[in-house]
């Protein structure tokens, strides 16, 4: 359940020991290789056998963001939503007074901009309301909030102390936390403003900057990112992630500076149009682009920055390694995934059958035995790998025909006649 919206992040973790597992053999195998030869036959098989299956995990989690993705409802760790985009949530939906139902909806045309945020932890609710509402009458636009509380928050403030002040407000709760893309979502679905605006839950930005992002916005952008700069976080904090968006700028070919920023305005329809779900909220402005809607970045006055500060963890850093993994693959290979595995697939292959043509012509030409030789374990692992990377790749193309009605990689800019 807890990763059922995340395969590859289930998958990869899996393949971490195979991967310890590998490289200890192998290290064996290098060190013990002058003395002890036997030992090194075990040991480079072993090690070639791991290294193979933790290969084997990665690609099959890459399958399964394939399956989520052409059909995101199958993802089970998150709020459901009825024929009629109602979230059906373990918690409660609620209007100002606290007393409005989840399946009601507002009356009458939306808001200009509904203001969505995810609150998880310490948050300036006030601070936000007041300074985002200054400058959104300012731009004369109307506007409601939706606060989205991410699992249980003993210090939300009841309708006494906010709700009679501030009319535009809704709240979603949470029993439990889903996570911020899922909570983002469901926060969305209950707004009903023509544009989005997403914040965190504290004074990251400043507030003055929502004037040039709605002039984006209305000069045609769909959906407007900011790029904190100059950053008022931690020097280290600051050099990971302009390395993160640097790698994520080559990869992908987008010039997008600051990924990490969750402060956006946007237009309703992409995220109606744009299925996210596990941390894939943080890719949005990629996988927009790649869809053809018009992303422009600013720049703009951070203030401050909330969060852990240094070394993120192991564990961060290999989630973020699949999640541009996962990305990557998402926005080069979504519609054609026996390109990417029958590619990967045929090199394993080709390389077992030069490996094990050269070990059969040495064999029977020079009589030389090859039983105890890591070589011909080596080029049957890789012919094996090979063929079950390129099943692979044929189960991913049934998946996309089975499920093509749910996969909609284009944006109709205009319908005429």
């Amino acid at each position: 359940m807890r990763f059922s919206s995340r395969p590859l992040h289930w998958f990869g973790l899996g393949s971490l020991p195979s991967f310890a597992i590998g490289s200890i053999a192998a290290a064996v195998a290098i060190l013990e290789g002058a003395t002890r030869e036997k030992f090194t036959v075990v040991y480079s098989t072993t090690s070639l056998l791991f290294f193979g299956l933790g290969i084997h995990f990665l690609l099959m989690g890459l399958l399964g963001e394939l399956a989520v993705k052409v059909k995101p409802d199958a993802a089970a760790d998150g709020p459901r939503f009825d024929s009629d985009g109602v979230p059906r949530m373990s918690g409660a939906a609620e209007g100002c007074d606290g007393t409005e139902n989840v399946a009601r909806r507002p009356a009458g045309a939306g808001p200009d901009v509904s203001v969505v945020t995810v609150i998880s932890g310490d948050a300036e609710i006030e601070a936000i309301m007041d300074a985002y509402s200054r400058q959104l009458r300012a731009a004369g636009k109307s506007y409601r909030f939706v606060f989205v509380l991410d699992g249980p928050h003993p210090e939300r403030p009841r309708s006494s102390s906010v709700g009679e002040s501030w009319e535009p407000l809704r709240w979603l709760s949470f029993r439990q936390s889903f996570g911020e893309t899922l909570a983002i979502s469901a926060g969305v679905e209950q707004a009903r403003g023509r544009v989005l605006l997403t914040s965190p839950s504290y004074m990251q930005i400043d507030p003055f900057e929502i004037h040039g992002m709605l002039r984006e916005i209305d000069g045609g952008a769909d959906l407007v990112c900011a790029w904190r700069h100059p950053r008022r976080d931690p020097y280290l904090n600051r050099i990971q992630s302009t390395l993160f968006n640097f790698l994520l700028r080559w990869l992908v070919k987008m010039p997008f500076h600051d990924l990490n920023c969750h402060f956006r305005v946007m237009r309703r329809e992409v995220m109606r149009e744009i299925s996210i779900y596990g941390d894939q909220f943080r890719f949005l402005p990629l996988m927009a682009a790649r869809q053809e809607y018009k992303v422009a970045e600013i720049r703009v006055r951070h203030l401050k920055e909330r969060g852990r500060k240094g070394f993120f963890g192991f564990g961060v850093y290999l989630r973020r390694f699949l999640d541009v993994l996962a990305v990557l693959f998402l926005t080069k290979f979504a519609l054609k995934p026996l390109r990417f595995f029958g590619l990967i697939g045929s090199v394993f292959a080709l390389f077992g059958l030069a490996i094990l043509a050269d070990v059969t012509y040495e064999k029977f030409a020079i009589a030389k035995e090859v039983g105890d030789r890591p070589l011909f374990i080596l080029g049957v692992v890789l012919l094996v790998l090979g063929a079950q990377v390129i099943g692979f790749g044929l189960v991913g193309e049934i998946i996309i025909f089975t499920q093509a009605k749910n996969i909609r990689e284009y944006r109709i800019e205009k319908i005429e006649g």
